[in-house]
Formats: structure tokens, C-alpha cells, sequence
């Protein structure tokens, strides 16, 4: 693994982690621990994929973990992500995990990046972006809102013998 990417998570959910939500969603969210936690899966043949645990989900965290990714990048890439979030019931209070997936991807389109500028202004426009609004906007009713964004994962598809200048 390479060493500018935070160690990955244990297989195992620690005790005290999920502590501030529902019974429902702590039990989600650790039976879905396997898509929360941060690991990657790196150096396949066409797409590697960073998935990171987030502390808080604000814009700023999501984009600081966009740039630490596609800082460390070689190559000519196309990118997108996904985030895995909980939501809560405003009648109810139900809680529940929707985990990220190549159904929820961010971006409405995958991003080419070919240099540092274009990671440079790809993040910005995620600092800029209300985050949590924009994924509350895509929930099937106003029932439910979105009361945190606990992962990312980002998809890198490498664009093969092109190297940034």
C-alpha cells in the first residue's frame, strides 16, 4: 500500500465506533462495515478504488480525500465516487445505511484529470459544493434527510502509457 494513503481499517468493527447513531443504523452500519471501512483495491488492470472511512462527511474532508488520491496519480485518469451516508426518518426517526456503489456515484459523469490543475479544480468544486445537500436532494422523499456521510469511495480508471506532464 502506498504510504500517502491512510492504513486501512481493521477487518473487525471497533467497539465504540459507530456510538453516536440508532441501534438500527450502528447494526447496519456494521453489517456493511465491509464497504465503510477504508481499504483499497489497487493496481487491477483498469480500475483501482479507494475506499475511506470519513470522520466528519463535510465537503472539505471529501475533497481533501479526492486530493491526496488524485495527487499521487501518474497517469491520465477518469474519475468519480460514490459515499455512503445515513439517513433518518423525519416522522419516525428510523435510521438507515445506504452504502456507496456504482449506483450512487457523485459526479453526474466521470472527470477526466490529465494534470494537476484539473485535480486542482475537480476538488474545488467539491469544497464549493453543499455535499450533504446534494445527496439529500437525491433521496426518494423529503420524508428523509441525510445525518452523515460516514465513507467514500473513489474509482480511478487508469487511461493506459499517459503520464503527466
Amino acid at each position: 500500500m502506498p504510504s500517502f494513503l491512510p492504513p486501512e481499517d481493521p477487518i473487525d468493527v471497533p467497539a465504540n465506533l459507530f456510538s453516536g447513531f440508532s441501534d438500527d443504523a450502528r447494526y447496519s452500519l456494521r453489517a456493511n462495515w465491509p464497504y465503510i471501512r477504508t481499504h483499497y483495491h489497487l493496481n487491477r488492470p483498469l480500475v483501482d478504488e479507494y475506499i475511506m472511512r470519513l470522520q466528519t462527511g463535510e465537503s472539505d474532508e471529501i475533497a481533501d480525500k479526492l486530493e491526496l488520491v488524485l495527487y499521487n496519480v501518474d497517469t491520465f485518469v477518469r474519475v468519480n465516487f460514490a459515499l455512503s451516508y445515513v439517513i433518518k426518518h423525519k416522522v419516525t426517526g428510523q435510521e438507515k445505511v445506504f452504502y456507496a456503489s456504482n449506483n450512487t456515484m457523485f459526479l453526474d459523469s466521470v472527470r477526466w484529470i490529465q494534470d494537476t490543475e484539473q485535480a486542482d479544480e475537480l476538488c474545488e468544486e467539491i469544497r464549493e459544493t453543499d455535499v450533504l445537500g446534494e445527496v439529500s436532494s437525491e433521496l426518494p422523499s423529503s420524508k428523509w434527510r441525510v445525518i452523515a456521510i460516514v465513507s467514500m469511495s473513489v474509482h480511478i480508471l487508469k487511461i493506459a502509457d499517459t503520464v503527466f506532464l
